[in-house]
């Protein structure tokens, strides 16, 4: 069994074993074979026998019978692409291949919202080869599957990879809608924001700004909050603590502002903390938080910016800007609320100058924004890139000054980085990480 010479997680989606590593990029999971390739009997012929798709999939047969694509779009709450491909596995064991495929080698993103699944089967007696690649979004997604005979799989993936990166008949994602935006003065002059033509500008004063999607997506920006530090002001509804840098505020607050939030009619709870960026600016502490929580029993998902400035040692102000969605649509949202809140200006002065950079520099934040933008023709060149190495069993390794690359075997790619660094006397070599492919 050959392993990857580099790994970060071992991702088994059918092996059920698991194995940590030592290296590789951040945000990426990299897989290991799991058991080898049945060969082809003797005398069976090179193509697959024809086979109609399975239920609720679409099949493109490659010219020249050179291979087969599978694909189908789903919607529900998924929430593991691991878990999904486990299942489209089970399902295409028993609806198209004669037993559900064997996994050779697996891979996932850290976030588990993309997994692959490089696999053996048989179909109608002749031996296959296929790669099935699950991708979510807000609980929804699609699947496809590379399918060809096993002898001729590596030959045919290239050109299987181009068709469903560019094919017109692949289960795409949601086309980004053209906007139509609209200006919005703030009604005492202290500031103004774009908005989508469908949006509503619910309040505007002093600076702070409320608005509503027309799917429950919601952009709160410069909401100040008076936090008292004597306990005694709770009992007249005031926010009160000791204070505390941003994040530890919203941690903190969230219950006392849920329970003002109940008042009004609106049932709120932070569920998790899925990534936070602590700064500095001008000496004023800050974070950006990426978070889950409900708003009357509906999940919700939410990108905030917070502030905490002391004003007396009996008073400070928790400041709050944010956007959110329900979960299941806040990726397609994302980029749409983030251009809301950068179009956001007091009296001339953009707040949020630096959003931008504070989103892409965070992981999972930013891999939502970047989505938005990515083109499924890239996704599958990348992935072709990736499978054709591991098959040919190499690595790509880089000179990072130069960005020179050449391809390595990888039970030897890493030990090659190693020594090359030692030679130059610092880090100027390393094997690519998949996302760099």
């Amino acid at each position: 069994m050959r392993q990857l010479a580099t790994l970060v997680a071992l991702c088994v989606v059918a092996g059920g074993c698991s194995r940590q590593g030592g290296r590789g990029g951040e945000g990426e999971v990299r897989g290991v074979p799991v058991e080898a390739a049945s060969p082809r009997p003797e005398g069976m012929p090179a193509g697959l026998p024809t086979a109609g798709p399975p239920a609720n999939y679409q099949l493109t047969q490659m010219p020249g019978g050179e291979g087969r694509i599978l694909r189908a779009s789903f919607s529900g709450n998924a929430r593991s692409a691991q878990v999904a491909l486990q299942g489209f596995l089970t399902d295409l064991g028993s609806s198209y291949f004669s037993g559900k495929p064997r996994v050779q080698a697996a891979l996932a993103s850290a976030d588990d919202q993309r997994a692959q699944a490089l696999f053996a089967a048989s179909l109608g007696g002749a031996a296959a080869a296929g790669l099935m690649m699950v991708e979510l979004q807000g609980g929804a997604g699609r699947v496809t599957v590379l399918v060809d005979a096993a002898e001729r799989f590596r030959a045919s993936l290239p050109a299987m990879a181009r068709q469903v990166g560019g094919g017109s008949e692949a289960a795409p994602a949601q086309p980004k809608r053209q906007i139509q935006w609209v200006q919005h003065q703030f009604p005492d002059g202290s500031g103004s924001i774009q908005l989508p033509s469908d949006w509503r500008m619910m309040s505007a004063a002093k600076g702070a700004v409320d608005a509503l999607g027309p799917n429950g997506e919601v952009v709160g920006l410069g909401g100040p909050y008076l936090v008292n530090t004597n306990i005694w002001y709770a009992q007249s509804g005031y926010l009160v603590g000791p204070y505390m840098r941003p994040l530890q505020a919203l941690q903190n607050l969230y219950p006392q502002m849920a329970r003002q939030a109940a008042q009004a009619g609106y049932q709120k709870q932070l569920v998790r903390i899925l990534e936070t960026q602590e700064t500095t600016e001008q000496g004023v502490p800050m974070a950006y938080t990426l978070y889950d929580g409900t708003v009357n029993g509906r999940a919700y998902r939410w990108y905030e910016l917070d502030i905490t400035r002391m004003i007396d040692q009996s008073m400070w102000t928790f400041y709050v800007s944010q956007v959110g969605a329900p979960e299941e649509i806040f990726a397609r949202e994302f980029e749409t609320m983030i251009a809301i809140w950068q179009s956001w200006r007091i009296s001339g002065r953009l707040i949020a100058s630096r959003l931008s950079s504070a989103v892409e520099s965070m992981r999972q934040a930013g891999e939502i924004y970047r989505s938005a933008n990515q083109s499924a023709g890239a996704t599958y060149d990348r992935t072709n890139r990736a499978w054709s190495l591991y098959m040919r069993g190499n690595e790509l390794v880089e000179h990072m000054p130069s960005g020179g690359r050449g391809e390595v075997d990888q039970n030897y790619a890493q030990r090659m980085v190693e020594r090359l660094n030692e030679a130059e006397g610092g880090q100027t070599w390393r094997v690519v990480p998949m996302r760099d492919y």
